[in-house]
């Protein structure tokens, strides 16, 4: 076991953080990965290149959220695991000089600057500077749904690398702690504010964030066989949508007892994925952060709809004539249902888009409760794709 000095007096030694990955990845075992793995709280199962990414983008991840205290505690987990020499750190220090470049705006990535400004650590700071950078470095803009809102960030974005043909599998860690005012929200409304994960690809992700970044939103897009997993439990919710339609799935809901709730006690958010040997995914980067979400429920939004966009009877007869007046569309005879076809039951609250040529309608809260799991946003009569905005009840 080789000898461990204590910590420099003078701050932290952030420099050596690109000396700390090299190391881990040059010289360490299997059976010393998993020590570190061990001593930082961390998963010790998988072969030696899952051990190994899990250790490096653990050390990553607190280094790029100038964690100073979980990066000091990595540092010397690795230093004590180190058979071939001393790790000198008081004299390493002392001879080399300090550099401290600004640290890049993704966790996960490479870099070996230290984290400088509002997040840059000094020992009367550890708490502030987790605190402080509780938003993505670049805050992109989602394609908006009627089921959740954003009410705020609650962790910083970090990067998932392109896993090539060599590789095989990868592995992404973010790590973040609730906010006690967040928890307090979670608490008190739980049915309406809940946490949710925002993964997207890097260009998708940093072009939503430019001024123009309104007009083109991006969408929720996993890496190829993803795998998510929230403090060593796998996430049993969809991650992959239609292959025909991107960004057909909701962003994870990680509230349903998989997070801690406790703001001192730290969270764990790994995302596994592979590579798509077929070719048909070419290797990207990705980004992903966590935000808490303002909700809204299926039947809330079915009474909403009832509420501001009922239709008259009159109104709805006059469209029908205009539309059987109308040379370019052939009128005939419709059959109407009571019953949905989407849950096979009376309709209670009858709707159907502006868009659609038909009479027949479906029930707005099984087409909402449809659509907050599997977004696919089509009318379940005549198969069109229709918008939230364009629904109104048929009266």
């Amino acid at each position: 076991m080789a000898h461990l000095a204590g910590p420099s007096s003078g701050g932290v030694p952030w420099h050596f953080h690109p000396r700390i990955l090299s190391h881990i990845g040059n010289n360490f075992t299997v059976p010393q990965l998993k020590e570190s793995l061990r001593d930082l709280g961390l998963r010790i199962s998988g072969n030696k290149p899952e051990l190994h990414n899990r250790l490096r983008d653990a050390i990553q991840d607190y280094y790029h959220r100038g964690d100073a205290a979980r990066w000091e505690m990595a540092r010397r987990v690795v230093a004590s695991q180190t058979t071939n020499g001393t790790f000198d750190w008081m004299k390493d220090i002392q001879n080399a000089p300090v550099k401290q470049p600004a640290a890049p705006g993704y966790g996960g990535g490479g870099g070996g600057g230290a984290p400088t400004g509002a997040g840059a650590y000094t020992p009367s700071n550890v708490a502030a500077a987790t605190a402080t950078r509780s938003a993505p470095a670049t805050q992109p803009n989602f394609k908006p749904s009627p089921f959740y809102r954003i009410h705020e960030w609650a962790s910083t974005s970090t990067l998932l690398l392109p896993c090539t043909p060599s590789e095989g599998r990868k592995a992404a860690l973010l790590r973040m702690n609730v906010r006690a005012d967040h928890a307090q929200l979670v608490k008190d409304q739980p049915d309406k504010y809940k946490y949710r994960l925002f993964v997207a690809p890097k260009p998708a992700w940093d072009a939503s964030a430019s001024r123009t970044g309104a007009a083109h939103p991006c969408f929720i897009d996993f890496p190829f066989g993803s795998e998510l997993f929230v403090n060593s439990t796998k996430y049993a919710g969809a991650l992959k949508g239609s292959k025909k339609h991107a960004g057909r799935v909701p962003p994870p809901d990680l509230s349903k007892g998989l997070l801690f709730m406790d703001p001192n006690k730290p969270n764990s958010i790994e995302v596994r994925y592979q590579t798509d040997r077929s070719g048909s995914h070419a290797p990207t980067s990705h980004a992903m952060a966590i935000a808490l979400c303002r909700v809204t429920s299926p039947e809330e939004l079915a009474a909403n709809l009832a509420k501001e966009r009922t239709h008259s009877k009159e109104k709805v007869i006059a469209g029908m004539k205009r539309a059987a007046d109308d040379d370019e569309i052939e009128a005939g005879a419709q059959t109407f249902r009571f019953k949905c076809p989407l849950s096979y039951m009376t309709i209670k609250t009858p709707a159907r888009a502006t868009t659609c040529p038909h009479v027949q309608t479906f029930d707005a809260g099984a087409f909402y409760s449809l659509n907050e799991t599997s977004p696919v946003w089509q009318c379940p009569v005549c198969s069109s794709d229709i918008r939230h905005e364009d629904l109104f009840v048929d009266g």
